[in-house]
């Protein structure tokens, strides 16, 4: 499914050039093309060299075919973008500003350079974990595409 992969990698692209100066300490330090198996997360500071965190990974997931030509399918899917920060009294708040700049990136009318004919927000969702260093938030979108077959 060549185009999940071409739409999470446009996807990136566009939250790249936006959230990261083009000059500077980048915002994001690591983009993720699914949701990663292991987050190296730095012991001291979010900032150290060396850690992954904060993070993006975006996600297609729950795809169902709908109407289709002998030429090409239209996908319905969820897209997840999981913003992913190191844990403190304050990671809402942070998760909150970062996931509304992500939001700006891919507001109405998102197409993911003509690679989505839909995008809309679907919900969201704050994710923690016990045993992990860091909070996510999820940010869930309905999205339509063609795949040509």
């Amino acid at each position: 499914m060549e185009i999940n992969r071409q739409i999470r990698q446009q996807v990136i692209s566009d939250l790249k050039a936006k959230l990261n100066p083009p000059d500077g300490e980048p915002t994001i330090a690591t983009f993720f093309d699914g949701f990663p198996a292991y987050i190296n997360v730095p012991e001291s500071s979010i900032y150290d060299e060396g850690g992954d965190i904060p993070a993006i990974a975006v996600s297609l997931g729950d795809g169902e075919p709908g109407a289709s030509s002998m030429s090409e399918i239209t996908w319905s899917a969820k897209m997840i973008v999981r913003v992913y920060l190191v844990a403190d009294t304050d990671v809402d708040a942070d998760l909150d500003a970062l996931g509304q700049a992500v939001l700006k990136v891919i507001g109405q009318h998102y197409s993911a350079a003509g690679l989505l004919e839909n995008c809309n927000r679907s919900g969201f969702d704050y994710v923690r974990d016990d045993e992990q260093p860091w909070g996510m938030l999820d940010l869930i979108f309905n999205v339509e595409y063609n795949e040509e077959v």
